[in-house]
């Protein structure tokens, strides 16, 4: 499992403050979007699937049960959390695993994170213009014998979304 390739592949169902913005957004979004962000909100629910992109070269199968995940955005800790259904990759193929996370952001856009974390909002909407550099890390558990063995460290996964760099 530690000699599979993980790379980012996409970001899914992306809701922020109940707005879908896996879709074209409305004016009428927007418009919400912008008051909710301006507003200084107590709260505000985000939650997308970050689809993780697994290849295994293995000569055998690799069986993920389950993984503990922590993310970081421009050096800001998101949130971090665990997936418990697993999924199986063939030897010699690829999968994609989606990592469901929900959160509330909004304390992050206040104090010393909020330019970054107002920055990445702004490239998962689609508006962004510097890019983000995300870090994910990731610590898969195998089940063996009935027993959840987690790998000793977290592995990390790195890239860039949005502004220049695209979604």
């Amino acid at each position: 499992m530690t000699q599979c390739e993980y790379e980012y592949d996409s970001v899914t169902d992306l809701s922020l403050a109940g707005v879908n913005l896996s879709g074209e957004l409305t004016p009428l979004q927007i418009a919400r979007l912008l008051g909710v962000l301006g507003g200084g909100a107590s709260e505000l629910p985000m939650g997308f699937d970050l689809n993780l992109g697994i290849s295994n070269p293995n000569s055998s199968a690799a069986q993920i049960g389950a993984m503990d995940y922590i993310l970081e955005i421009d050096g800001i800790r998101f949130t971090s959390g665990s997936v418990s259904e697993g999924i199986r990759v063939d030897a010699q193929d690829s999968g994609v695993f989606p990592i469901r996370m929900d959160f509330d952001i909004a304390g992050l856009l206040t104090g010393d994170s909020s330019a970054a974390a107002l920055n990445a909002v702004k490239n998962f909407v689609g508006i962004g213009t510097e890019p983000s550099q995300v870090t994910l890390q990731i610590k898969p558990s195998v089940n063996i014998g009935g027993y959840t063995i987690p790998v000793p460290v977290y592995i990390p996964v790195s890239f860039s979304f949005g502004g220049a760099a695209g979604k």
